[in-house]
């Protein structure tokens, strides 16, 4: 699936939102396993946003198996890119 195709997912409002703020918080480009965005503070319906995204397999949290280490949530490929 090409990330053309990928643009066509439905997503709801709020999924979009939560994605582009993870994007913005990428440093090393889409899906390179760093991220800014550690999911603290969210409220729980940021946090079903949040699962729902992980669960339908557009992020990750690459720090996943790290000892003492805080979440990093990441884009995954099959995830619409929302920023330049």
């Amino acid at each position: 699936m090409t990330n053309a195709q990928n643009n066509n997912t439905t997503m709801t409002q709020l999924q979009k939102a939560m994605l582009k703020d993870i994007q913005e918080g990428e440093n090393d480009g889409i899906g390179m396993g760093y991220s800014e965005f550690d999911g603290v503070g969210l409220t729980p319906l940021e946090k079903g946003v949040l699962g729902s995204l992980v669960a339908e397999g557009y992020v990750y949290n690459s720090a996943t198996g790290w000892e003492d280490s805080d979440a990093m949530y990441c884009s995954t490929i099959k995830a619409p890119r929302l920023i330049d």
